[in-house]
């Protein structure tokens, strides 16, 4: 994930480069044999730049994914809340967008990266999401999230190597129908 959030337009940029030059790369070369060095070359910045930003290559992947969702949960939000029969579907249809992604992370073997939006997730819910809807114990809301990240990410993980035939809306029936949550599937 990224460090820190961009001070200024320098910033911004060098960011921008160097996500686009992994992914680049990432076409051309398995994720393994991209070192820091050739990403920083070809985004034509220094090495002391990309560590002001990220810690590794997988942080980089990790804040893009976390950026696609951010700025669609804003889309999607506009000035109200999300709720929690809203949430699952416009994870699946991000990701429908976003095939071409998940293809160069099963490609490459990051597909695990996906169980690490528990984070995420909480910022997501606190930002978008709202507040409390879930009937959960103070214990139980600490690791609701990466539950919920891990269980998201393994269906996720399953439909696309069944090659995505089945559309967002099912698998949004799907997980709701495993996790128990008969009303909410009816709602999507």
């Amino acid at each position: 994930m990224l460090k820190q959030a961009p001070i200024n337009m320098n910033a911004k940029r060098s960011i921008a480069l160097i996500v686009s030059t992994l992914l680049r790369l990432m076409e051309e070369k398995p994720f393994k044999d991209i070192t820091i060095s050739a990403i920083t070359k070809h985004a034509g910045i220094v090495r002391n730049t990309f560590y002001a930003h990220f810690e590794s290559k997988e942080d980089v992947l990790t804040y893009h994914i976390y950026t696609i969702f951010n700025d669609q949960f804003k889309a999607y939000a506009g000035d109200t809340e999300i709720d929690n029969a809203q949430f699952v579907p416009i994870y699946f249809n991000i990701w429908s967008k976003e095939v071409s992604l998940l293809q160069v992370l099963e490609k490459n073997d990051l597909l695990s990266l996906l169980n690490l939006m528990d984070t995420q997730f909480e910022y997501f819910c606190y930002t978008y999401f709202a507040a409390d809807e879930c009937d959960l114990s103070e214990l139980g809301t600490k690791y609701a999230n990466a539950v919920y990240a891990d269980m998201l990410a393994s269906i996720l993980k399953r439909w696309i190597r069944s090659g995505m035939e089945e559309t967002p809306e099912e698998m949004s029936a799907v997980f709701l129908e495993l996790l128990g949550l008969e009303y909410m599937r009816t709602q999507t």
